[in-house]
């Protein structure tokens, strides 16, 4: 019983794991512990873990030799070594009771996380998403840094406004009593999680009631459109009865870029080429801001290990409205958004799709998303 939870549970973190690098998302506190090192490996390559893991419970390795072997020489002898290797699919995960999703992609995916707590929340952080491509973790979490410095940084990337999700008047998504205490308990839902027929779509979609208590309430729901093989398409709705000052953040690598604030367009610059961000407001007019290692404030750090912070790429986008639809476009082709909601298009050089949103706020966001040209598919959410 006790392997077969330990395979388990190792077979959520392999597939939580970016397959280039080794690593997964951050999710919640980060403390940089790792009691039992036996290998040369970075401390973020879950490598080790998962082979050791799985030849326990197979008899048989996941990857091919390499530095992450060294536990298995440890821990099993030299006779693991040559065990055959059985490589195990990646696919899109959903982990219902933990509340932990994935959608992939030909070479990325997208995590994200949205459950009503069982445990104490270790941070604001609902709906956070984490985008990969190509072994770079592109759109991150800033981690934890310490819980004992001075101000600012006692603690302060557990905040909603430095995570990959919306903030609404400047409050965390629950109120923090404490160093790590929040409270009330937010609660999460997972509305849609389904694919197009012919695979050029996946959406899902997540809401929580975290800015119920504003006055007057405010709806947010998210959804994540997979578009094709590298692209992504983030959609955030806001309504309330009454105006909200809304913003969208994002932290990137700290990459060579170029930043258009008027056309709210990020792009960065990998060895594999270029990466482009686009983010759109529609039916409200919005404001652009990138910020970098930010001198009175920890916006535009992250913390890849505890104790240690580095500069990085803040980009968030600012509305005072009723409601709002922002609207995020990740991908290595640049894309245009053309239109307003319920209906526009996004455009690159390679495909045309058309989006219908549905404005209620007890609905799907996404009600329809067709491509159009070299490809053609369809999807339809009710």
């Amino acid at each position: 019983m006790l392997k077969a939870r330990v395979h388990q549970a190792s077979l959520l973190l392999y597939q939580l794991q970016d397959e280039v690098s080794g690593q997964v998302p951050y999710y919640g506190q980060n403390d940089g512990a790792l009691i039992l090192p036996l290998n040369n490996c970075d401390y973020h390559d879950f490598r080790p873990v998962f082979q050791a893991m799985h030849y326990l419970a197979t008899g048989t390795c996941c990857y091919a030799a390499g530095p992450w072997n060294e536990d298995l020489l440890w821990l099993f002898g030299p006779t693991a070594l040559s065990a055959p290797v059985c490589p195990v699919p990646r696919t899109d995960l959903v982990a219902s009771q933990g509340g932990y999703y994935t959608l992939r992609a030909q070479h990325g995916f997208v995590f994200t996380r949205c459950t009503t707590f069982r445990h104490r929340p270790g941070q604001a952080d609902m709906l956070h998403v984490d985008l990969w491509w190509r072994g770079h973790n592109i759109a991150l979490d800033a981690g934890t840094y310490s819980y004992n410095a001075s101000e600012p940084w006692n603690n302060p990337l557990a905040q909603t406004a430095y995570h990959n999700t919306v903030t609404v008047d400047d409050l965390d998504q629950m109120q923090r009593v404490s160093k790590f205490l929040w409270l009330p308990w937010l609660r999460g839902r997972v509305r849609t999680f389904s694919s197009s027929p012919a695979g050029w779509f996946a959406y899902w979609q997540g809401e929580h009631d975290g800015y119920q208590r504003c006055q007057p309430a405010v709806h947010h729901r998210r959804g994540i459109v997979r578009l094709g093989a590298e692209h992504w398409l983030i959609l955030d709705a806001l309504h309330s009865q009454g105006p909200h000052r809304y913003r969208l953040h994002w932290l990137f690598a700290d990459r060579p870029h170029t930043w258009d604030a008027e056309r709210g367009r990020l792009t960065l610059t990998f060895p594999e080429g270029e990466y482009a961000v686009q983010l759109t407001a529609l039916t409200a007019s919005a404001t652009a801001s990138l910020v970098r290692a930010d001198a009175c404030s920890p916006r535009g750090w992250r913390a890849p290990y505890y104790g240690v912070r580095e500069p990085a790429l803040s980009v968030a986008m600012t509305t005072t409205s009723d409601a709002v639809c922002f609207v995020t476009v990740f991908g290595p082709e640049p894309c245009q958004v053309e239109g307003d909601a319920p209906a526009f298009c996004l455009t690159t050089a390679s495909w045309r799709v058309s989006i219908r949103l549905q404005p209620h706020p007890d609905a799907s966001v996404l009600t329809e998303a067709r491509v159009c040209g070299a490809y053609t598919d369809c999807i339809r959410i009710a």
